[in-house]
């Protein structure tokens, strides 16, 4: 029997597990199977449990899950029972000679040492299929750099802190790059797209020069040419692009939740047109127009009424006067193809049909057949008071600051995406004992409350990374949550407590 998991609260229908008895995260994840849960993501040090639904069983039961022993990491142990891989390496990347100065060793002993490694992937997170690989030589140890670059080109092998990763595709980061691959570690043609998960053993081998593939976006963007368009684009608008319910179950290959921002305007535009709550509609910030190819029935959330719109007749959405984005719905749906089941665009993943542009032609599904809803939707009042759970990492902020944040008007800074907002109002400060302190990479959710050393907190939104190292003070409600993404920049919010009913138990 394993020594008891501490398991921290994490929101409404979340948790933070720190394995006891020596487990490791990947180990304890792989044991953590039940209906309620919908996603498990191991990270450096934590384990992210998130329930379909709030239960204070599942809580208890994650404090006494045994683990197998054979799942701890054992001295020269060479088999994790999830296969291996050799990834051919040309060592030319731009820090190299960097690296081997702050490790005071040559160049080659660097690539020597680096290449002569047994690495095992940890976790995934920050973008599909980036792996956290442990190996890492102690010499090789090397903060982050303190500038970010803006683009790291797709596979850019690279190391910070303990690790070592690739880079699977173009992205802005932070780590030390030593060379390139061309191995692909993001396909979504495999069954399994990933070619590192949680477990799998990970050899870096060293070669002479090759060519890095550039990285194609996992996109869609028409699924079927022979047929027929119902509506085409006019005019894209801003940030417009197709959301549906989002994606479950990926979070461990790095790959977010995404879906609309706005979960109740989706579900009432897909209500006002007979859809299916999983169909999928399109999200602005305004500016978007669209004109009719075919005769075509759809409601938007500006207005909130259902039209037909006739061939040529053009539509166009923006949000209403108090709100950041609107939603139009087309009966029948978009007839778009699924990727990891979900038609949304994730803008950080750069995942499923890309953003909208000018002239795309759309097509729609069949008729659901459904009679059509004949209310209409007036305008929303949106709340000012927003709930808010303590966060799992209380620990390391001063004693009252969990109750500044909710005695602090916040200000929505135009700091805002759909990966997560910036509030600005009061400093955060950390305690005493965690200043200058790194907390180890960690699983997130929708609305936590990131703070970084700066202590300006950022709320992550639906296309955040699945994991983060800025502790996490506090999570907003995910009943409050389209509140806070309709909230203009300039605008205010208040956050309210919500306490739990039992120490370490469920919600109250």
């Amino acid at each position: 029997m394993n020594a008891a998991h501490d398991v921290r609260p994490y929101g409404s229908r979340a948790f933070l597990v720190t394995p006891g008895g020596g487990v490791l995260p990947a180990s304890y994840a792989r044991a953590v199977v039940r209906p309620e849960v919908v996603d498990v993501v191991p990270a450096a040090a934590t384990v992210l449990v998130v329930l379909a639904a709030p239960s204070d069983e599942v809580a208890d039961w994650l404090r006494s899950l045994p683990v197998d022993g054979a799942g701890r990491r054992l001295e020269g142990d060479g088999d994790s029972g999830l296969g291996s891989v050799v990834i051919d390496v040309v060592y030319d990347g731009e820090d190299l000679a960097a690296v081997a100065d702050a490790s005071g060793r040559s160049v080659d002993s660097v690539v020597a040492l680096h290449s002569g490694a047994l690495y095992r992937c940890e976790f995934c997170g920050f973008a599909p299929g980036f792996a956290y690989l442990s190996g890492l030589a102690d010499s090789l140890v090397l903060p982050r750099r303190s500038t970010p670059r803006t683009s790291v080109p797709a596979g850019s092998v690279a190391i910070a802190g303990p690790y070592s990763a690739v880079y699977p595709s173009a992205s802005p980061g932070g780590w030390h790059l030593l060379g390139h691959t061309d191995s692909v570690l993001w396909d979504l043609a495999n069954d399994s797209p990933a070619l590192l998960t949680p477990g799998t053993r990970v050899t870096f081998r060293a070669i002479r020069g090759s060519s890095v593939p550039e990285s194609g976006r996992s996109t869609t963007r028409s699924p079927d040419e022979t047929k027929p368009a119902q509506i085409r684009v006019v005019a894209a608008g801003i940030a417009s692009s197709m959301q549906d319910r989002g994606r479950v179950g990926y979070a461990h290959l790095g790959v977010p939740h995404s879906g609309a921002l706005d979960a109740a305007l989706r579900d009432l535009v897909n209500r006002l047109v007979g859809n299916l709550v999983d169909d999928a509609v399109i999200e602005t910030a305004g500016g978007l127009v669209l004109e009719a190819v075919e005769p075509i029935v759809v409601a938007d959330s500006s207005t909130g009424v259902v039209r037909t719109l006739s061939p040529r007749e053009q539509v166009t959405v923006d949000p209403r006067e108090d709100e950041m984005w609107a939603y139009l719905a087309v009966r029948g749906g978009f007839d778009i193809e699924p990727v990891l089941g979900s038609r949304s665009w994730d803008s950080l993943a750069k995942l499923g049909p890309v953003a909208l542009e000018r002239g795309d032609l759309l097509r729609v599904g069949p008729d659901p057949r459904t009679d059509l809803t004949t209310d209409l939707a007036p305008p929303r009042a949106h709340a000012a008071t927003l709930r808010v759970h303590p966060g799992p990492r209380l620990d390391w902020f001063a004693d009252d600051a969990f109750d500044q944040v909710a005695s602090t008007e916040w200000t929505v800074s135009a700091d805002v995406s759909r990966v997560g907002v910036r509030l600005r109002g009061a400093s955060l400060l950390r305690h005493p004992d965690r200043v200058g302190e790194e907390l180890p990479s960690e699983g997130l959710v929708t609305g936590a409350i990131q703070v970084p050393p700066d202590g300006e907190p950022l709320v992550m939104l639906n296309d955040h990374p699945t994991t983060g190292g800025y502790p996490v003070i506090g999570v907003i409600d995910e009943r409050d949550l389209g509140a806070l993404v309709q909230a203009r920049p300039g605008g205010f919010v208040r956050l309210q407590q919500v306490t739990r009913a039992r120490e370490g138990g469920g919600v109250a």
